[in-house]
């Protein structure tokens, strides 16, 4: 479970932040959606203890993270971030394997456990026959399997995703969502997601939060947040919204200007 509390944080001297609280269930996916530069991917780094807030508290299973010392943080929450780059030139496995690190009695050796959860991970995400390869060679969407399989191993209760799809095409989008998904289903994990994508939220996120002028300023399932008047305040478009004709859930059509608004 993750609580943020009266959040407040500031920039180069500028608000970002301002009072903001959330909550994100156990077992529950969580999307937060807003405009380019509300603070969403800030409000991750706060809530994963790598920013400090001017005011507030953030806690992680009722602990609050100030006291949560930097390995107890690593097995409590862990990061997909929106970039997954490294320079080295790391194989898939080894990538997969550094995130085993923070569960390792040694830095330097891997164990018999460490090798078979790696296994296990890349199995579950279809990217085992990529194990030998290059981690800098792969797709964008095959970068950011191996990102969350480095995720699971470090078999944290939270995860955070910033734009988990981001530079990815409409397969990988939908695949590594229905992964985030099912992963939070089969084992119980608390995911927040940052994303731009309120048809991808609406589709596969349990609860949908809004963030907008320094504050969450709705929160709730899709269909209570997903609404034309509050995506218009939040962004200054118009748009439609009909349901699916499968899933029953929100989806967002934006409006052309010139187009008939009735």
């Amino acid at each position: 479970m993750i609580r943020a509390k009266d959040i407040s944080f500031s920039y180069n001297g500028k608000p970002l932040l301002n009072m903001l609280n959330l909550t994100v269930g156990e077992g529950e996916l969580h999307c937060i959606i807003g405009p380019n530069g509300a603070g969403k991917s800030t409000l991750l780094r706060l809530i994963g203890g790598l920013l400090e807030p001017s005011a507030g508290e953030i806690a992680l299973n009722s602990v609050p993270i100030r006291s949560l010392s930097f390995d107890e943080r690593a097995k409590t929450i862990s990061f997909v971030f929106q970039e997954n780059y490294t320079g080295f030139p790391f194989t898939v496995y080894e990538v997969v394997l550094l995130g085993r690190h923070p569960r390792q009695d040694s830095f330097l050796f891997d164990s018999d456990e460490d090798r078979a959860i790696a296994d296990e991970m890349l199995y579950l995400l279809g990217i085992y026959q990529f194990r030998h390869r290059l981690f800098r060679t792969l797709s964008g969407g095959e970068k950011q399997r191996v990102a969350i399989a480095a995720a699971l191993v470090q078999k944290t209760p939270i995860i955070l995703f910033d734009e988990p799809t981001a530079y990815t095409d409409i397969r990988y989008q939908t695949e590594i969502y229905r992964l985030i998904h099912d992963i939070t289903r089969q084992q119980n994990l608390t995911s927040l997601v940052v994303t731009h994508d309120i048809n991808l939220a609406s589709l596969y996120c349990d609860r949908v939060s809004v963030l907008h002028d320094g504050k969450i300023t709705a929160s709730g399932k899709p269909a209570e947040v997903l609404t034309e008047a509050l995506l218009y305040q939040t962004y200054g478009l118009g748009v439609k919204i009909v349901r699916h004709p499968l899933a029953d859930v929100p989806v967002v059509i934006p409006i052309r200007e010139g187009d008939n608004n009735a």
